[in-house]
């Protein structure tokens, strides 16, 4: 994984609440005599909104002092970052205080956080509907603490840590979720105070703070390109990129060396999809090593990112070469109610499927051929790289009998003269 997510500094820990209406309901008439009524002020409209939470950490600029009370006393050596293995909490519950209403719950479960192994991973908690309209406060709980020291012999895991406030945290702010727009909500822990209790035992006290930054109008990056590493019991793939789409609009590509990201998926609420078959589900078991796949989501300043949507683009199209280019490497393949440009190189397999057996052609017999399927990554562009080609079709040619019959006509004004 990236050297930003095996760092071993003290992060700090963030929730990043992503928003984007999922709907309305069919708008309501008044009579023509009559004004439309407008909701109290500080009351909901009956918009829906969909809260995606998510996990990630921020880099934590904790003082050293706090870091060496962590230690014990006995210990007369500072200690550095390092020497902390992990730092692990329990999140059980994020509600939603809103204006008017109930309070609203978006994640009610038991995720266990590694803060120290956080800092640049990020990954979708949960989803949940939620009315859109006027928030004050937001609420997290969190419960068993426990701590373990990279340089203990014996692996030991401090779990005597008094959590003040009874791991309820909070943060009093009003925001709004509004219809037809993207809101996050963005849930720092800027301060984890750990300090040990007195005298000399095992235990210590654990007084994270909490703010929050509520952004609007945020619109979701998508990288494209191919998963170089997959780990499936952590949730994260390595995405060596073809194109990086900013929120602003802005596709910036690859220099001449390759570039990679992380990107961090749930099983829970990361969806799968093909991009022929956009309304089934496939599941994140359905990524392997290799695949080319679109991923839509939340990009960090870190450079990873964590993904609401991934798409499988690898496709099979059949059609007929229309503009070849062997040495600019495409070729325009027409399909039957559309065209599209079809990148290839000189390893590029061409095949053919003969019986059982299936034959190799050097990229040059393309010029030759008529009707091919191409497998491959379609990319935003629309363009296709093509993994394979197989070759469906030759060019028609004159058949032997009619050549024969043209040289033997040759040969016969040859003879008369």
């Amino acid at each position: 994984m990236g050297t930003s997510v095996r760092s071993t500094f003290l992060c700090m820990l963030a929730l990043v609440v992503a928003v984007a209406l999922v709907g309305c309901p069919p708008p309501s008439f008044d009579p023509p005599d009559s004004e439309p009524d407008d909701p109290p002020d500080g009351e909901p409209g009956d918009g829906k909104a969909q809260v995606q939470v998510l996990l990630t950490a921020g880099e934590n600029k904790v003082a050293s002092a706090i870091l060496q009370a962590l230690r014990p006393v006995e210990k007369s050596n500072p200690v550095d970052v390092d020497s902390i293995e992990s730092l692990m909490i329990t999140v059980t519950e994020i509600n939603l205080d809103r204006v008017g209403g109930p309070q609203e719950t978006v994640y009610s479960g038991a995720k266990d956080v590694d803060v120290m192994n956080l800092r640049g991973v990020s990954e979708l908690l949960s989803v949940a509907e939620v009315p859109a309209g006027d928030y004050t406060k937001i609420r997290l709980s969190y419960e068993n603490p426990r701590l373990r020291f990279s340089d203990d012999d014996d692996d030991h895991e401090y779990t005597d840590i008094h959590r003040t406030a009874n791991g309820r945290l909070f943060v009093s702010e009003k925001f709004t979720l509004v219809e037809d727009e993207t809101n996050r909500i963005v849930l720092d822990f800027y301060d984890l105070h750990l300090v040990r209790t007195p005298p000399h035992g095992d235990g210590f006290v654990f007084t994270p703070q909490l703010r929050a930054d509520v952004r609007m109008d945020e619109d979701n990056a998508v990288a494209e390109g191919f998963i170089t590493e997959l780990d499936e019991e952590d949730g994260w793939f390595e995405l060596e990129l073809r194109t990086l789409t900013l929120p602003n609009g802005s596709v910036n590509t690859p220099n001449a060396a390759p570039e990679y990201i992380d990107v961090h998926y749930s099983p829970e609420t990361t969806e799968v999809f093909h991009i022929d078959d956009p309304a089934t589900d496939l599941g994140v078991d359905h990524l392997e090593l290799g695949m080319p796949v679109e991923v839509d989501g939340v990009l960090y300043p870190d450079g990873s990112m964590s993904a609401f949507v991934i798409w499988d683009i690898e496709v099979v199209r059949e059609g007929i070469i229309a503009d070849l280019y062997i040495e600019s490497q495409w070729f325009t393949l027409v399909l039957d109610d559309d065209e599209i440009d079809v990148a290839f190189d000189q390893d590029t397999p061409v095949l053919l499927a003969d019986g059982e057996d299936v034959n190799g052609y050097d990229i040059g017999a393309l010029a030759d051929v008529e009707r091919v399927q191409v497998i491959g990554a379609f990319w935003r562009d629309e363009t296709i790289s093509a993994f394979e080609i197989w070759i469906l079709e030759f060019l028609e040619q004159a058949p032997p009998e009619e050549e024969e019959e043209e040289d033997n006509g040759e040969q016969d004004e040859n003879n008369g003269d």
